[in-house]
């Protein structure tokens, strides 16, 4: 199993990722995606990570290789690991195939929220739980 894991290089400084990472932490039951967010300077340098491409696009690396996929390519892998979203795969591969998978992902990418100091403000489309307050 150690060769399916995925690293999952998220933005932690976007709430909306941050969200969506959690969300698949829970439903990830194979335990088989490490997620780290990029913007810790430290996993940068380890995983020898291009920021500028991390900023436009979430990234990912299978276990103990160097090849990097991005966007709707880490999404499909996501997927792939996750038996629950396993209902998704025909409408993802389809999405691939008609070239409209990473142009939808791209489109949701360009219009999340970023919050340096990690909290919401009036902007922030994230409900925060009754844990967070």
């Amino acid at each position: 199993m150690v060769n399916k894991r995925l690293i999952v290089f998220y933005d932690g400084w976007c709430h909306f990722c941050i969200k969506a990472m959690e969300n698949i932490k829970r439903i990830d039951h194979l335990n088989l995606i490490q997620f780290e967010s990029f913007r810790d300077a430290d996993v940068v340098k380890k995983y020898q990570l291009n920021t500028e491409q991390a900023e436009k696009r979430m990234l990912s690396k299978k276990n103990n290789r160097e090849d990097v996929y991005e966007g709707f390519d880490s999404f499909l892998l996501i997927s792939l690991r996750v038996p629950v979203l396993w209902l998704l795969l025909p409408f993802l591969f389809l999405a691939k195939i008609l070239g409209i998978g990473q142009i939808a992902y791209d489109f949701i990418a360009k219009r999340r929220q970023i919050s340096v100091t990690g909290h919401c403000d009036h902007r922030c489309s994230i409900t925060k739980n009754k844990t967070d307050i």
